[in-house]
């Protein structure tokens, strides 16, 4: 995600805008994550996916993948507040007014 949103933030501050994302990532996660680019944005935590419920982009994890991502090391529960889901990728672009203009 970081390297994707990195090669655009240019792109979007030169047209005036401003970048934010939603997680469903602890914020003490987010900011890992957000300690690792060399720009400044805005992270919004989604507490129990549920913005990302409402734009139906929310998986949960089989039972499979559950077992391969812990025995990497990876909680996804822990790291999202007890939940083995997560958001399937999206892009907004919001528009003055807060009307939506693009999806991806």
């Amino acid at each position: 995600m970081a390297r994707s949103v990195k090669e655009s933030y240019a792109s979007i501050a030169d047209e005036g805008a401003s970048l934010v994302t939603i997680s469903p990532e602890k914020p003490e996660f987010s900011e890992e994550v957000k300690g690792t680019v060399c720009f400044d944005y805005e992270v919004l935590f989604d507490r129990g996916n549920r913005v990302a419920r409402q734009f139906g982009l929310v998986f949960e994890f089989t039972e499979i993948m559950k077992y391969v991502y812990m025995n990497q090391g990876l909680d996804i529960a822990e790291r999202n507040g007890g939940a083995w889901e997560l958001p399937v990728p999206a892009t907004f672009v919001i528009a003055e007014l807060a009307r939506l203009r693009r999806e991806k």
